[in-house]
């Protein structure tokens, strides 16, 4: 009975160790980087591009640059993706934005891009109610607790903020890869 009594304790103290590593997981911020190599162009032109691509991208680019370091190579900003829930339930409150950071490294033949710190913002219904604030969107499958949500609600929403946010930002690649491909000179037929 003894040995029962003890087999059954050690199994307990076991699951007690190895259930919090079953079930913990390692959340990072959602981000989005790569290196990029663009042959035949130095870093002043490689900067001279990006600058362009922010004026060109953003609607107020003097507003989202926070670091222009020429001399560095680095261009920061910050960013905003409007968001519409597509779930219904629990929805209106977390209509809003999504903010995030562009952080932009560069070197001769190459730059590197970093989109991170996806941060949801909702908004205030129209009659007062709200808002519901998913905050720092990271990889964690699950999402954190929410009050004013249910959990197949939050789930879901959590997961579409996710789609969201990696759909505009691929469009986001997209343009600046096609944009640090291209000359920044200045057209003198004009």
């Amino acid at each position: 009975m003894n040995k029962i009594y003890t087999a059954v304790i050690f199994m307990i103290l076991l699951l007690c160790f190895i259930m919090p590593n079953v079930y913990s997981e390692q959340a990072e911020p959602l981000s989005y980087t790569d290196v990029v190599d663009v042959k035949d162009a130095g870093s002043p032109e490689l900067y001279r591009r990006c600058k362009l691509w922010f004026a060109d991208t953003f609607v107020d680019s003097k507003n989202v640059l926070e670091i222009e370091d020429q001399d560095v190579g680095m261009l920061v900003g910050k960013g905003m993706i409007r968001y519409e829930p597509n779930v219904f339930m629990s929805s209106a409150l977390t209509r809003g934005f999504i903010r995030f950071t562009v952080k932009i490294m560069i070197k001769d033949g190459r730059y590197k891009y970093l989109f991170t710190d996806f941060t949801h913002q909702g908004s205030y219904s129209s009659s007062g109610f709200g808002p519901i604030n998913f905050g720092l969107i990271t990889t964690a499958t699950t999402c954190p607790t929410i009050q004013g949500t249910s959990k197949g609600a939050r789930e879901a929403l959590w997961t579409n903020m996710k789609q969201v946010s990696e759909q505009e930002v691929k469009k986001l690649i997209n343009s600046l890869e096609l944009a640090m491909s291209k000359s920044a000179s200045i057209e003198e037929n004009w």
